[in-house]
């Protein structure tokens, strides 16, 4: 009887089998490694551009931007998520929050104690108040997940501390040129113009988590600046410098993985709409700290103008008179309306304005006239009816005399 013998594996064989195996395991780990990543940064970009939008709709509801919060305490801590401010700048730094004004610059344009050397604007650092922002928004639908980024890790929060005062208001904002925080790229220069004016910045301490507390916070991660890398300046936690640089995760001092997003206002750099105003109507008020000259280059007042100014049906002059807006004529002196202009002569008061001049009316008129009280009685005072000079009709008040 004819059989066919088994025959298994050669050693040869089993090595091709297990190396192309180990070749498609290997490319599958690198492709799941790659879908994971992409998830938590894909995750990452959606929490930081929610931070980013909720922290500017706080700015423009209440005026002024949320100061951090400690990142050191867990979800289920009562304080957790809620803004750590101090209510003067010369206080001592909330527990757990860093202030520094290494890196950041003068813009408020004081100096003295509390605004660190060389008048330096201090910057705050810490985690996204979340419940902070949450009550201040109460009318918008806020998920706390944008406070963590996509490896579960808090997004570190810079601010700069002059904008969160609470001495802000909805009709007085934050003027935006008090941005103090700076950001540089992979070059260490300036990314924007001036330099150290951005009003916050949003950091996700990316994959590598160095820098970032956990979700709990009970932990700062390791390996914030070392060994060191471009990246740390980001987790320092020491100055109001950031970096911004392209991803680049080979090992090495260039090694950066962050993702960053700040915030700074452009269009209302010197005006912002009111709040107050009437529907239908757009009103400016001044940002501005100093003077502002419409052609004039020395403004010795808020807003200083040399020129006419348009006030809807009527130009006001540059030497003081409201007059028509396309003829210029009929104008009025503005002394007429206060100050030390013409006064009516004496013995005459003021009734109107008309043709630029002043309408004086007698106070009392002309000619001789008798008040007379009954007897026992004296004259307490009187009220007369001197309408155009022609009405005279006195209401006497007369009180009894004596004892």
């Amino acid at each position: 009887m004819d059989y066919v013998r088994g025959r298994g594996f050669t050693v040869i064989e089993l090595s091709i089998a297990l190396i192309i195996l180990g070749l498609f395991i290997a490319g599958a780990a690198s492709m799941y490694t790659i879908y994971t990543y992409r998830i938590a940064y894909e995750q990452t970009i959606e929490s930081v551009d929610q931070a980013r939008n909720f922290i500017t709709i706080f700015y423009e509801s209440t005026g002024r931007y949320p100061c951090p919060a400690d990142p050191t305490l867990p979800q289920s801590h009562l304080l957790y998520g809620q803004e750590q401010c101090r209510t003067q700048i010369t206080n001592p730094c909330p527990a757990n929050i860093a202030c520094t004004t290494d890196g950041s610059r003068n813009a408020d344009g004081r100096t003295g104690a509390g605004y660190g050397a060389g008048g330096s604007d201090p910057v705050m650092i810490g985690a996204v108040p979340v419940k902070t922002i949450n009550q201040g928004l109460a009318n918008v639908d806020i998920q706390a997940r944008f406070a963590f980024d996509g490896w579960n890790m808090k997004l570190t929060y810079a601010v700069s501390e002059i904008m969160t005062q609470s001495s802000y208001g909805p009709l007085s904002p934050a003027p935006p040129q008090l941005g103090a925080i700076d950001l540089v790229d992979e070059f260490g220069n300036s990314v924007i113009e001036p330099a150290s004016s951005i009003h916050y910045v949003l950091v996700s301490h990316g994959q590598n988590n160095a820098g970032a507390y956990t979700r709990d916070g009970s932990v700062l991660m390791p390996g914030c600046s070392t060994p060191p890398r471009l990246e740390s300046e980001n987790c320092n936690r020491s100055n109001a410098r950031f970096v911004s640089a392209l991803q680049y995760h080979n090992s090495g001092p260039q090694y950066y993985d962050d993702i960053v997003v700040y915030g700074r206002s452009f269009a209302r750099s010197l005006w912002r709409r009111a709040a107050a105003a009437p529907g239908g109507q757009l009103w400016l008020h001044n940002t501005n700290l100093e003077n502002v000259g419409i052609g004039e280059a020395d403004p010795v007042h808020k807003l200083h103008v040399a020129g006419n100014i348009k006030a809807e049906i009527s130009m006001i002059s540059d030497d003081d008179r409201f007059c028509h807006e396309t003829t210029m004529s009929a104008c009025m002196e503005v002394e007429f309306i206060a100050g030390s202009g013409d006064m009516c002569p004496d013995g005459h008061v003021a009734t109107g304005i008309q043709n630029n001049s002043l309408r004086c009316q007698p106070l009392l008129p002309s000619g001789a006239f008798n008040i007379d009280c009954p007897p026992g009685q004296g004259l307490r005072s009187f009220r007369i009816n001197n309408v155009g000079g022609v009405e005279f009709d006195p209401a006497i008040d007369c009180a009894t005399t004596g004892p």
